[in-house]
């Protein structure tokens, strides 16, 4: 099935509301103007504003909401503009939803998921165009997705509704208009070469956890050693040609895969 990635999270959202009652989305313009990058572009219309609930400009407020209602048996849905204002809400992720289930003794949990535009490629400049991933990764009680492709688009969100924990989505803004064929079949693949791609600066980055748990449990199957293209550890510019210059290139990508087989040139 040929489709977007925007459309493949959005084909997610509404399968996710259709099928459990409990399944609510909310967040800044998520309702009349559809999201900030039109992810849940004609879901008011099909659930009704008391299922797509727009939100004031406080993530410290609606996600204090969110944490609440995923306490009180629902499964919410909350959307952050961009990943830096989610540091705004820092408290409640890290001091409450990351938490609570430990310090009750398993008593409570909460499921709730919250969805999070990343990386660069829209000129917003250095305060809403970084990669933030390996920040949240680093606290226990948190569960870290970063859904690469159609397919982990459209099939990553019913699962994290399910998980008792909280759950944070991290969706690429450059990938919302790829466009491509949507397979359902998931195969397994053996690995002996790998380049990690990541829009995060380089040190201290998922793409660095990812490298390192592919080194401890298969080393010796690896033909070299893991690669990693991310971006400069700058501060993001907001000129187009310094934007684009930052994160991975496909030159760059290039010239790391055939580093990690052995060819130059």
């Amino acid at each position: 099935m040929k489709t977007t990635y925007r459309e493949a999270m959005r084909a997610a959202i509404r399968e996710a509301m259709a099928r459990d009652d409990r399944v609510f989305m909310m967040g800044e313009d998520v309702g009349a103007h559809g999201g900030c990058f039109a992810v849940s572009l004609g879901l008011l219309e099909e659930f009704r504003p008391e299922r797509i609930r727009d939100t004031p400009l406080s993530e410290t407020g609606f996600e204090r909401a969110g944490i609440g209602a995923a306490l009180g048996g629902m499964r919410p849905i909350v959307e952050i503009m961009t990943v830096n204002p989610s540091l705004l809400a820092l408290g409640q992720i890290m001091n409450n939803a990351a938490t609570l289930s430990y310090m009750s003794g398993g008593q409570f949990s909460v499921p709730v998921v919250i969805r999070m535009t990343t990386g660069a490629g829209r000129q917003l400049a250095a305060q809403h165009s970084h990669g933030l991933e390996g920040w949240y990764a680093h606290i226990p009680g948190l569960r870290i997705l970063t859904p690469s492709s159609l397919a982990d688009a459209r099939g990553m969100l019913w699962s994290a509704l399910q998980d008792p924990d909280p759950v944070l989505i991290f969706e690429p803004g450059s990938l919302y208009n790829t466009a491509g064929e949507l397979d359902d079949d998931a195969g397994v693949v053996d690995i002996d070469t790998a380049v990690v791609i990541d829009e995060e600066w380089r040190s201290g980055s998922i793409s660095a956890e990812i490298s390192a748990r592919i080194t401890e449990t298969a080393f010796f199957d690896l033909d070299s050693p893991v690669g990693r293209v991310c971006s400069a550890e700058v501060p993001l510019p907001y000129a187009r040609h310094l934007e684009q210059a930052a994160p991975p290139s496909a030159a760059r990508v290039i010239a790391a895969a055939r580093e990690a087989v052995g060819t130059r040139g």
